[in-house]
């Protein structure tokens, strides 16, 4: 008789095969691209977005877009499977122990156990569509972005450098030299004097997610420099995209042979670590520059039985 594994762990299958897909395949730029459009989804439901329908651009489930948004899923539609946080209640047995921690026996001479729950977190299949494969009330703009245009320019470079956590200069770099870089030492960027708007913005996101994550304190800080140039490069693709900012110019060509010989763990990981940075910087700019979203419904938690 065949067992058939089941669907969450079919979909945790799915991801795994998504995650080396997106390196080793050349399609980690159209990865990048699908995390920039879903602010609220983690980065491994945007891999499973991707891979069952790359062309969404706003997802929900059923009742979600019924209640929120006034608007039917289309008979015959097929779901995207995603992953869901679910929490539940696990009992724990312990051994009892004195302060010296040598166990506590009974009056009959056995060892005394103490039993407590505790609350634990895993995952199951939940059913989003997107806004294609709906009808009803029209949406108000999803998404109010710059829409590649800078006649805001030093208001939007304000707004960029108030997400970096240190002093911004501009100097006057050779041709040959490098469009900016991030001093650690001194607690500074540099950026190029000279550049056009786009490139001097795209420039400053890339060193301000070198200052936030790999600075003397930050959560990277050891990571190896292939690991930290394809962070902070990622990152400004994804803000710029966010931002409507033109990132035609962007290659992401030597992202295969960086991810070559990593485990899936270490990539998946190093994703979560692009849309959480991603979404931190672009929640600061977009705060300064007073730009708003149509709320993307949140997968919260939800409760399960006891286990």
């Amino acid at each position: 008789m065949t067992v058939t594994k089941n669907l969450t762990a079919q979909l945790v299958d799915k991801l795994t095969e998504g995650v080396e897909d997106i390196f080793r395949s050349g399609r980690y730029e159209e990865y990048l691209k699908t995390m920039s459009k879903f602010r609220s989804y983690s980065a491994r439901n945007c891999v499973l977005i991707m891979q069952q329908k790359p062309e969404a651009t706003y997802v929900a489930g059923m009742k979600s877009w019924d209640k929120n948004f006034d608007r039917r899923v289309n008979k015959g539609e097929t779901a995207i499977r995603i992953l869901a946080p679910v929490t539940y209640t696990k009992e724990i047995k312990s051994i009892v122990t004195d302060q010296d921690g040598v166990p506590i026996l009974d009056q009959d001479g056995n060892t005394v156990w103490r039993q407590a729950e505790r609350e634990a977190v895993g995952y199951k299949v939940a059913y989003v569509f997107d806004i294609s494969q709906t009808h009803g009330k029209e949406l108000p703009e999803l998404v109010h972005t710059l829409d590649g245009k800078l006649d805001n320019y030093e208001d939007v470079r304000r707004a960029v450098e108030s997400a970096a956590p240190c002093r911004v200069d501009y100097w006057a770099l050779g041709a040959n030299k490098a469009n900016g870089f991030y001093r650690p030492k001194e607690n500074q960027i540099v950026i190029k004097k000279g550049m056009t708007e786009a490139q001097t913005i795209k420039t400053l996101l890339h060193e301000t997610a070198h200052a936030r994550l790999h600075n003397p304190g930050g959560p990277e800080k050891e990571a190896d420099r292939r690991t930290k140039e394809v962070q902070a490069e990622s990152i400004a693709y994804v803000v710029s995209g966010r931002l409507g900012l033109d990132t035609s110019e962007y290659s992401f060509g030597y992202v295969a042979g960086w991810a070559s010989g990593k485990e899936v763990k270490e990539l998946m990981d190093s994703l979560e670590i692009i849309k959480s940075e991603s979404d931190a910087i672009y929640q600061d700019v977009a705060k300064s520059l007073g730009l708003t979203e149509t709320p993307e419904p949140r997968m919260a938690p939800a409760k399960a039985m006891h286990r």
